[in-house]
């Protein structure tokens, strides 16, 4: 009988145990975050058109995330939501990206309550809004904002630079305006960003050297097609961490190419339709990581170096449309990964042998 009791007993710790486990693995949504979510849900309609551009050119499935959500089961398990790993039943993500959304973000939207928030996408929808709400400004701990192609109008507030926890951020493709004073204090506060891409949103008011301050951890910068005029920093081509540079369609941007000090990150650089003028220089061959060159549309001159041929990663590369001259060299042989090359409307000469 005491066998059994202890036997008993012990079984009994052991249920407990697993089923406390079973509990804690378990994600229980905060009853408050799980009916703001369904709010945000209701105020929106669903077009397959709003996020037709995902399927089209970024090859990523579009499918409507919110459509499958209900309320007799956990919002941790809804489509697109992400908890908390303690268990806390706090929303710290939520993907929304290519979700078909269509329908006006206001400023009082229940989405800003949801104030755990680490990282946020409503990228590619049609999340109409008169302004670009302060509000965004109450997610403290959020690492990464994308609202890229989301139809987000006006000026972006100052509360954008509160986020100093910002790894990544993506405004672009939006019908934005961007002041000096709001960049100024972004590049200021947000010493983590990695990515920051503002393609497409209107930089006018912003002189390039405010660039000088951006974080040593930049890895991406993207700011095509944002009206950028004036002289762009050289130093930007040396930070550490930068994998991509992407300044095309800015015809008002000057700037050289530099001497020396190239990023041994750099990969992707996009001059196209700029007003970047001189010579590729021989330093160019240190950027060793390069896989992408577009400098077509611009006003480079001179020839083309042979340490050329030590970017031995290019698989693109486009320089029609310039000044340059003189032989091509034989060291473009080196570029065995090379898929698309366009030299047109240049004045080199001889040929290649």
């Amino acid at each position: 009988m005491a066998l059994l009791m202890m036997l008993y007993q012990v079984g009994g710790i052991f249920l407990t145990f697993l089923f406390n486990s079973l509990a804690n693995s378990h994600h229980l949504c905060d009853p408050k975050q799980s009916l703001a979510l369904w709010e945000f849900k209701k105020a929106f309609s669903l077009d397959e058109s709003a996020s037709s551009f995902c399927n089209d050119e970024l090859k990523k499935q579009a499918y409507p995330k919110t459509e499958t959500w209900n309320q007799t089961n956990d919002c941790c398990s809804w489509d697109g939501v992400q908890c908390d790993e303690e268990g806390e039943g706090h929303v710290v993500g939520l993907d929304l990206s290519c979700s078909w959304l269509s329908g006006i973000l206001h400023p009082n939207s229940t989405l800003f309550s949801l104030s755990h928030l680490q990282t946020l996408n409503l990228s590619h929808n049609y999340v109409f809004s008169s302004e670009f709400s302060p509000s965004f400004g109450t997610f403290k701990d959020l690492r990464a904002l994308d609202l890229s192609s989301s139809l987000i109008t006006g000026d972006v507030p100052m509360e954008i630079s509160y986020l100093s926890k910002l790894v990544s951020l993506d405004l672009s493709w939006n019908d934005l305006n961007m002041s000096r004073i709001v960049m100024n204090q972004l590049l200021h506060n947000l010493t983590n960003l990695r990515d920051l891409a503002l393609s497409h949103v209107r930089l006018h008011d912003i002189t390039p050297a405010s660039f000088i301050n951006i974080s040593l951890s930049i890895a991406s910068l993207s700011l095509s097609s944002s009206g950028l005029s004036g002289d762009f920093p050289q130093h930007i081509f040396s930070l550490p961490n930068l994998r991509v540079l992407q300044l095309d369609y800015n015809s008002e941007l000057n700037g050289l190419l530099p001497m020396s000090n190239w990023s041994e990150s750099l990969e992707i650089l996009s001059l196209s339709w700029t007003n970047f003028s001189g010579e590729i220089p021989y330093s160019i061959g240190n950027a060793k990581s390069l896989i992408s060159l577009h400098l077509s549309f611009s006003n480079f001159t001179g020839g083309l170096p042979k340490s050329i041929g030590n970017l031995t990663q290019l698989s693109h590369i486009d320089l029609s449309y310039n000044n340059f001259n003189g032989h091509l060299p034989n060291s473009l042989f080196n570029l065995t990964h090379l898929s698309t090359i366009s030299f047109l409307f240049n004045f080199f000469s001889g040929h290649l042998c």
